[in-house]
């Protein structure tokens, strides 16, 4: 065996160590930063994440708890005015019908660079409310979903008592019509179109005193609530009796068929 043979041979192996070392060293290093980075990930996520989503949810609130104060307002006409006031200032442009997105809008100062964002955030708002979410409850409610991007995902689903609600305006009908000036004046202007419920008493004459109007929101669902059950028993007495009459209806034509 040649000399030149052998140190060739150990140069080989020399340079498979060095070369073997050099991997070794750098996965260590990539393990290394990569244990690294998630340290600071979980940190992140257990710190600094949480309290800026935490903040952001609150934010979201306040956007709601505004909408509520204005769906409940007497003044709904001074209420949108201010809004407008302060979206001139801040160049945002309002959606026509759209309060609870413009207000989302206007707090966070929606422009072309944060659109998408901001977009989101109203949209997550709109399927709390018609979830029937209230302010209280939207932090709370948006970490069960999830957060922000896994509520924009679904379609809002409307929660029972706005289903309620819903129920007991579309069977409402007039039972008398009063164009007494004084009672007129009992309801505030911007009122006109919208349900409000009015504090009336019955006297002994059969003539009704009037005594003041509530147009806030709040009122006006508990009296669309208690109506409820009055009339879905309408409703399913109606439908009994139209079963009943038509199963009499088959009957007779039976009995006519077979004399």
């Amino acid at each position: 065996m040649s000399t030149r043979w052998c140190v060739g041979v150990a140069k080989q192996r020399e340079l498979l160590m060095n070369a073997s070392m050099m991997n070794h060293n750098l996965l260590n290093t990539a393990a290394g930063q990569l244990d690294e980075a998630i340290a600071r990930r979980k940190s992140w996520e257990e710190n600094e994440e949480k309290t800026a989503n935490e903040l952001l949810y609150s934010i979201l609130g306040d956007c709601l708890s505004m909408y509520e104060s204005y769906r409940d307002s007497k003044d709904k006409k001074a209420w949108k005015q201010d809004l407008q006031n302060v979206a001139d200032t801040q160049g945002v442009k309002l959606m026509k019908g759209k309060v609870l997105r413009n207000i989302a809008r206007v707090v966070f100062g929606m422009n072309e660079k944060n659109r998408k964002r901001v977009s989101n955030y109203a949209r997550a708002l709109e399927v709390a409310h018609a979830d029937g979410v209230m302010s209280a409850d939207l932090c709370e409610w948006i970490k069960q979903q999830g957060g922000v991007i896994e509520v924009t995902r679904r379609a809002p689903e409307q929660s029972a008592p706005i289903k309620k609600w819903q129920f007991v305006q579309s069977q409402l009908e007039p039972k008398a019509i009063v164009r007494d000036a004084s009672v007129s004046q009992l309801v505030n202007v911007d009122s006109t179109e919208e349900l409000v419920v009015v504090l009336a008493k019955r006297k002994s004459d059969g003539s009704m005193e009037y005594y003041d109007v509530v147009s806030s929101g709040t009122p006006v669902r508990a009296a669309l609530e208690a109506l409820y059950t009055t009339y879905k028993k309408k409703i399913q007495t109606a439908a009994q009796a139209a079963n009943d009459e038509a199963l009499e209806g088959a009957i007779e034509k039976a009995r006519a068929t077979a004399a």
